[in-house]
């Protein structure tokens, strides 16, 4: 059986779906495989569960705005390894991407009251640990961009990566896409 790891997350500019879909089809053993799983963190690879349980415990660390809901993990059909940190990116990446989304269409609504919010919301969390996993350090561009007025970039990102289905939109684009590596269409890039 093939192993995959995944030890870090695309640069902020990268889809975020393509992120998604990454993480949800880049996984881990099933959970009761202590022996393996003691072992793949000596060398910095965890679990499918491991990830999953980082991944929610930095949901509390960073809270959606009202009425959205992180998507959940999808389990992989075979066993896979993430590496550290995987989880805490993929919530950081959710955040980031929902309060620009927030901010985005707080503008195109005229609430100035909900864009502040929104705006707050995303420069609090520009200096993230998670920043680590983008090689230009995040979102510093388009925020700065957005407070200043511009918000094309911020925009261009939204569009982009943070599908506007939200949750069933996202679960329907990863359905697709794994659809399409099973059946060989897409190559997933798997090393064995």
């Amino acid at each position: 059986m093939s192993k995959q790891r995944v030890s870090r997350l695309p640069a902020a500019g990268s889809s975020f779906l393509a992120l998604v879909i990454a993480v949800c089809l880049v996984g881990c053993s099933a959970s009761g495989d202590t022996e393996r799983e003691a072992a793949s963190r000596a060398d910095g690879y965890v679990s499918f569960d491991a990830m999953v349980a980082e991944y929610e415990a930095f949901q509390e660390e960073l809270p959606l705005p009202d009425g959205v809901e992180y998507y959940e993990q999808i389990r992989p059909a075979e066993p896979e390894e993430y590496g550290i940190g995987v989880g805490e990116g993929a919530a950081y990446s959710e955040y980031m991407c929902q309060w620009s989304r927030a901010y985005v269409e707080a503008g195109e609504a005229g609430d100035t009251a909900a864009e502040s919010v929104a705006l707050a919301s995303l420069h609090r969390q520009l200096d993230h640990p998670a920043t680590r996993f983008y090689p230009d350090g995040g979102f510093h561009v388009e925020v700065n961009n957005a407070e200043l007025g511009d918000t094309t970039r911020m925009e261009q990102i939204v569009a982009a990566n943070c599908p506007a289905g939200g949750v069933e939109e996202i679960h329907e684009n990863r359905r697709e896409y794994a659809e399409k590596v099973h059946s060989g269409e897409i190559d997933a890039g798997t090393d064995d």
